[in-house]
């Protein structure tokens, strides 16, 4: 292009610009997905109904387990690759510090240890601080303690208890999601399935549209969503200050490349300094809840850091029993809004 034309179509300079966005996306939430409204004193109540999958003979949730944490001011959010039992570099920097066995190692540890969260469909029958969700098909990504009072549902411990389908559209029941704050975590020990069992819809064209609503979750588990090790590698080094290609050791006179650093990905709005940060992480009584998108102006590493069974060095908190202000908060079995015919 010669200087001629190219002063003739320099009024299109800011459309060019404007596509420099397009070059560096920032975080995007996915608008399927439900996450609890909190209200003044970080509290939210909802009664929602947990859904299968399109395919009923596929698990109705998904579990993965993820990586989240703020250094300095830089969001780690990655899926990790353990999930898929492949080899993961933050895993194995943190290894070290659980095999030296003390608190102060394992609170270090727990910091950037992997959480196992869930994903189901629901459908929200009453959603108090956002009404306008209320009979809607949403993906709900929980974590641990959620997961256990569902697993409990189906499968009772005791004799005495009831097993109950809560996934079936016919048969299946309500929860009582209750969400409080405890110690500044999320917290849901409050949480309940209602009695009252029945059919999610009051005719068959009422079950058929909620469930061309419903999500296949396999998408949340294809290898997409895991990145290579060395891709991990090289962006929690980058962030944490390491030299080399592996995660290894803290490099105090590494300075990292700071135009990467200034345009680390992370949730939008996130603000939260690692310096905001404890230095020690106190697990007890916490919550397992990791939801970025709900919590972007929090820190979004969750200390309690829950993880399988199986992880033997990740230990786990015994839930707190004490009753939380607002928490009387009831929905009754015979409220007008949610009414189960038999």
């Amino acid at each position: 292009m010669d200087f001629k034309n190219f002063k003739k179509g320099r009024k299109k300079l800011n459309t060019a610009v404007n596509k420099m966005k397009d070059q560096n996306p920032k975080f995007k939430k996915d608008e399927r997905f439900w996450t609890p409204t909190k209200d003044d004193t970080g509290s939210s109540n909802a009664l929602i109904r947990f859904l299968p999958q399109p395919d009923p003979e596929k698990p109705p949730t998904v579990s993965f387990f993820q990586h989240g944490f703020n250094e300095k001011g830089k969001w780690f959010i990655e899926n990790c690759p353990s999930t898929k039992e492949n080899p993961c570099p933050v895993c194995e920097y943190i290894e070290p510090y659980w095999d030296e066995d003390t608190e102060e190692s394992k609170n270090y540890a727990r910091r950037y240890s992997r959480t196992k969260q869930f994903i189901a469909n629901i459908l929200v029958i009453k959603d108090l601080m956002k009404p306008e969700n209320n009979g809607k098909v949403f993906l709900f990504k929980f974590g641990v303690k959620i997961y256990e009072k569902l697993e409990e549902k189906v499968f009772p411990e005791s004799e005495l208890d009831e097993a109950v389908q809560i996934f079936d559209m016919w048969k299946g029941c309500a929860f009582k999601l209750k969400l409080r704050q405890k110690s500044g975590r999320n917290n849901y020990d409050n949480s309940e399935f209602v009695s009252k069992t029945g059919p999610i819809a009051d005719n068959e064209d009422g079950m058929e549209t909620i469930y061309k609503q419903i999500s296949d979750l396999d998408e949340f588990l294809i290898d997409e969503k895991f990145k290579a090790y060395d891709k991990l590698a090289k962006k929690f080094n980058r962030i944490m200050k390491i030299k080399g290609t592996t995660a290894s050791k803290p490099a105090a006179d590494d300075e990292g490349d700071e135009l990467l650093d200034d345009f680390e990905d992370g949730p939008e709005d996130a603000t939260k300094k690692s310096e905001d940060l404890p230095a020690e992480v106190d697990d007890t009584g916490k919550d397992d809840d990791f939801n970025f998108e709900d919590d972007a102006k929090e820190p979004a590493t969750d200390d309690t850091k829950e993880v399988a069974a199986t992880d033997e060095k990740t230990s786990e908190s015994e839930p707190d029993k004490k009753k939380e202000a607002g928490d009387d908060f009831n929905f009754d079995d015979d409220d007008d809004d949610f009414n189960f015919d038999d």
